[in-house]
């Protein structure tokens, strides 16, 4: 798909990334510099976020490795192995968890972003859950 720029340049969009929200403004009014008008969303490869209790995480669980299990319309769940791609140093004092990330491979456009899935953290002989 090419799309034709204000500056007359060619732009091409990727097979697989998609327009995720595009707002509509009047040419007659200008808009500040830096709005976005187009948010472009990558489908093969998708960031898993969570929260997770503090207590429940060692020092460093960065880089290990994950299971997240996605449940399908068809009512099977499809299970996929990553690793923590990211862990925040801050916890939250209200709710005490902490946000954590895991990226996933979707060559096959599988699954779409917003969809639910359950993330489990293997520590040792034990491991943590996300939702």
């Amino acid at each position: 798909m090419r799309e034709k720029s204000s500056r007359g340049s060619t732009m091409r969009k990727p097979n697989c990334w998609s327009h995720g929200r595009v707002r509509s403004y009047r040419l007659r009014k200008p808009k500040p510099k830096g709005t976005a008008v187009v948010r472009i969303v990558r489908l093969d490869r998708l960031k898993v976020q969570g929260f997770i209790g503090a207590e429940h995480l060692p020092a460093s669980v960065q880089g290990r490795k994950v299971t997240i299990a996605i449940p399908l319309a068809d009512g099977t769940t499809k299970r996929l192995e990553s690793t923590v791609a990211f862990v925040s140093p801050e916890v939250n004092p209200i709710n005490k968890q902490r946000p954590v990330w895991a990226e996933i491979d979707n060559e096959s456009l599988l699954l779409s972003p917003g969809m639910k899935a359950e993330m489990t953290i293997l520590i040792g002989n034990a491991s943590a859950r996300t939702e």
